[in-house]
C-alpha cells in the first residue's frame, strides 16, 4: 500500500516540459506563493513609491518589465520580513517548531495526500500575502514620512496619505497575524487528518518511502 501510494505521489513530479512544471508548481502552491506572497505584495510598495515621484530619476531603469518584477519581488520579501518581525515582537505569533522526526513524518504525509494540504497552503499563501503587503504599506509610510521631514527638493507627500498607509498597514498586519494563528491551528488539523488516513490505508507515517 505504501509503494502504490508513493507511485501516486511521483505522478503529480513534472515528467519534463515546462507546461508539466508549471502545472506541478500551481498544484504545489509554489508558483501561487510567490506570485501572490511576494510579486504582488511588492507591487503594492512599488506602485507607491512610483506614483509617490520618488523613483523619478530612476524610472528610465525602472521602466521596464524585467526591472520592475525584480524590484517588486525584491520588495515583497522585504516587506514580508517586516511584518513577519512587527507580528513575532508584538504578538509573538511564530510556526511551532517540530521535532526532526516530526517534520520527517509530515513530509511524508503530504507527499502520500498531497490534497488535503492545498486548503491549508491556500491559506499561508493568504497570510503570507497580507502580511507582506502590511510590511510594505508600513515601510512606504515611514519613508513617506521621512521624505516628508527632509524634502530633499522633492514635493513633500500629504501627511493625510501617510496616516491612510500607516492605518492600512496596522489593518493588514492584524489580518495576517490572525491568519498565521489559524495556518498553525489548521496545519495540526490537516495532519491529524493525515494521519488517520494513513491508519485507514494500513501506511505507518514512519514507513521508509
Amino acid at each position: 500500500m505504501a509503494e502504490e501510494k508513493a507511485e501516486k505521489a511521483e505522478k503529480t513530479a513534472p515528467s519534463g516540459g515546462w507546461a508539466d512544471l508549471i502545472h506541478y508548481a500551481v498544484i504545489n502552491f509554489l508558483l501561487l506563493r510567490d506570485l501572490f506572497g511576494y510579486l504582488l505584495a511588492g507591487a503594492v510598495f512599488a506602485f507607491i513609491a512610483i506614483a509617490s515621484g520618488r523613483l523619478d530619476p530612476w524610472m528610465n531603469y525602472i521602466d521596464r518589465w524585467p526591472v520592475l518584477l525584480g524590484f517588486s519581488y525584491v520588495a515583497g520579501h522585504l516587506g514580508a520580513a517586516i511584518g513577519y518581525y512587527v507580528q513575532d515582537r508584538v504578538g509573538g505569533v511564530k510556526k511551532p517548531e517540530s521535532p526532526p522526526q516530526r517534520t520527517a513524518e509530515a513530509l511524508y504525509l503530504r507527499r502520500l495526500y498531497p490534497r488535503l494540504f492545498v486548503e491549508v497552503d491556500r491559506r499561508d499563501t493568504v497570510a503570507l500575502l497580507r502580511t507582506a503587503v502590511g510590511g510594505n504599506l508600513l515601510a512606504a509610510s515611514c519613508l513617506l514620512l521621512v521624505a516628508r521631514l527632509i524634502k530633499g527638493g522633492f514635493a513633500p507627500p500629504p501627511i493625510s496619505l501617510i496616516v491612510l498607509l500607516f492605518v492600512f498597514s496596522l489593518i493588514f498586519l492584524r489580518s495576517g497575524f490572525t491568519g498565521r494563528k489559524h495556518v498553525n491551528t489548521y496545519l495540526a488539523a490537516t495532519l491529524e487528518a493525515a494521519e488517520w488516513a494513513a491508519e485507514a490505508d494500513g501506511v505507518h507515517p514512519r514507513v521508509n518511502p
